[in-house]
């Protein structure tokens, strides 16, 4: 691809046909009785905050682009008045270069677009190992993830084809419109970066008395009820358009959600065999399926991204087994908290930036990945976790340790060896369902867990200790082991340092230090997973009622941070 300094057009036609001579571009010549073919796509597009960079020698193929919005950033379109295929390319572009470092590895970014979809994207010329710790996903990863808030405005000349016809236009590829003014800081560095990377996304268009939520908090929180005020409220008002209703045989599932509050993942419509999308609202309740096809998610990145409080999510499962295509079929459903891949350890590397302490690594990366739950179907359990230093290992002399806390429905009712068990009334149903109620307080000492159980539990009650398994990683060959063989329990007094009671009247009222986070972090709601059948009929999904979060109107300024 090319790099080409751009001139701005005069009025005068011949200036501009020595200009696009000078750069040897050349004007398509149409006869008049050829077809008309013209853009009719805008010409400044702004960058998703988040977006994710492929290799060039992996480009995006068309159903990966208009899939998944954080593959792609926007799309280019035309019209014309014949039916010729249309074909999009990139002739040319201008302005800063973008580098792109993954570990030791770096390349520069350039725009790009899929031919026949045209939609854009960003590729770079990077020559990484696509194997090994902390490179792929599962080994076949092509992708890169990287922060666009920052992103130097560039020109770019792009071009459509049908037949023998082609026109140009000259776009601007911008950052996002809401990016945060960091032109303070113009040198990265450690200031610039914190102002970027370290920023709560407050909503504060959702900050409105809501005197009901407030009396429906849980009595024990870290400060007393009257304390709090709601941050963020969604619950999931609104319904999808069905697809007949539109007539473009397309059905947008997700477009009565809030966009001031979510981007997602599934910017074309997904549905899966019964013509119902992938998510969708309705009812007061987001749905969410995972079917061949489908997935995906939805996420509050910079947009909402808090920094402490109590978040509260109420949910509903499907805990009956569904039929299997194959012996590997995995299925997730998740509501999670956090990124331990934000920003990126290329980020740190342009900003001159090193992790030399505990203290920075939980300030500096927004590496929190709090799982209120990831639930299998097939095996009817469900795992929560939070990490420390775990899953990309930003500083190797902290030992990564995390929690795992497991949940099975529908196995009796005895809880052993860390694993707790709930039989609710409805197992023997063909169709059950669990309602569950989950609370996480995030505060700077340390993190409070709540549930309820719905047909069991009346209330929101904190876990019991013993639910709580504390897991090490193990160091050889120097570098850090995290698969299951090479993971060893904590226990006895090591494992006592991460529990500190609030009360010592009551033994149930306690703070979890382990992998406590200082940076903001984004909510996401999603499913995953591989090897499914697109002819099995199957539709295994839940319903999430609503995600609240709350924040006590002092911030948690009369705890200091622990950093452990």
């Amino acid at each position: 691809m090319m790099d080409r300094e751009f001139k701005p057009p005069t009025p005068n036609l011949w200036s501009v046909l020595s200009l696009l001579a000078v750069l040897g571009w050349a004007l398509p010549v149409q006869a008049q009785s050829e077809p008309a073919l013209q853009f009719t796509s805008p010409t400044v597009f702004q960058v998703h905050p988040e977006v994710t960079m492929r290799p060039w020698d992996y480009p995006l193929t068309n159903d990966w682009a208009v899939g998944i919005k954080t593959y792609h950033f926007d799309a280019l379109a035309a019209q014309q008045s014949a039916a010729d295929a249309l074909t999009f390319t990139v002739e040319g572009q201008g302005g800063e270069a973008r580098e792109y470092c993954f570990e030791e590895h770096c390349g520069a970014v350039s725009v790009a677009v899929t031919a026949p979809g045209g939609h854009l994207y960003f590729a770079v010329a990077i020559d990484a190992p696509r194997s090994g710790n902390d490179r792929v996903n599962s080994g076949k990863a092509t992708h890169m993830k990287s922060n666009f808030e920052d992103f130097a405005a560039r020109r770019v000349e792009v071009a459509v084809q049908a037949g023998s016809r082609k026109v140009y236009q000259e776009v601007v590829v911008a950052a996002p419109a809401d990016a945060p003014d960091c032109s303070d800081y113009p040198t990265r560095n450690e200031d610039r970066f914190r102002c970027y990377y370290t920023r709560e996304y407050e909503a504060a268009a959702f900050r409105e008395p809501a005197s009901e939520l407030i009396a429906s908090l849980p009595g024990q929180l870290v400060q007393d009820r009257e304390q709090y005020e709601v941050v963020f409220a969604e619950e999931f008002t609104g319904s999808y358009t069905p697809a007949a209703e539109q007539g473009d045989n397309c059905d947008r599932g997700l477009e009565a959600l809030d966009g001031r509050k979510w981007n997602y993942r599934h910017k074309r419509c997904r549905t899966d065999w019964e013509s119902l999308p992938c998510h969708y609202l309705e009812d007061g309740h987001l749905h969410v399926v995972l079917k061949s096809q489908c997935g995906g998610g939805i996420f509050t990145s910079g947009l909402f991204e808090p920094r402490y409080g109590y978040m509260e999510v109420s949910y509903t499962l499907q805990t009956t087994r569904p039929p299997r295509s194959s012996s590997t079929q995995f299925q997730n459903f998740n509501i999670v908290l956090g990124d331990p891949r934000r920003p990126g350890k290329h980020l740190l590397h342009t900003h001159d930036l090193e992790i030399n302490s505990l203290e920075r690594l939980l300030t500096l990366v927004t590496w929190l990945e709090y799982d209120f739950f990831e639930y299998n179907p097939d095996s009817s359990n469900m795992v929560s976790h939070q990490y420390r230093n775990w899953l990309h290992v930003h500083h190797p002399a902290v030992p990564p340790l995390r929690t795992n806390k497991k949940r099975e429905f529908c196995k009796g009712s005895t809880s052993e060896g860390g694993v707790l068990r709930y039989q609710p009334p409805n197992c023997g149903n063909t169709a059950a369902r669990i309602t569950i109620t989950e609370g996480m307080e995030w505060t700077p000492e340390g993190y409070l867990f709540l549930r309820r159980v719905h047909g069991l539990d009346d209330t929101l009650t904190t876990l019991d200790k013993s639910g709580t398994v504390i897991q090490a990683a193990t160091w050889a060959n120097n570098r850090w082991h995290l698969d299951g063989d090479n993971r060893r329990l904590v226990s006895g007094t090591e494992r006592a340092e991460y529990f500190v009671e609030l009360d010592p009247n009551n033994p149930t009222f306690y703070l979890e230090t382990l992998g406590i986070s200082h940076a903001p972090s984004k909510i996401g709601v999603g499913t995953w997973g591989w090897d499914f059948d697109s002819e099995l009929r199957n539709r295994v999904g839940m319903t999430v009622d609503y995600i609240r979060v709350f924040q006590p109107r002092n911030r948690y300024a009369d705890m200091e941070p622990l950093y452990q």
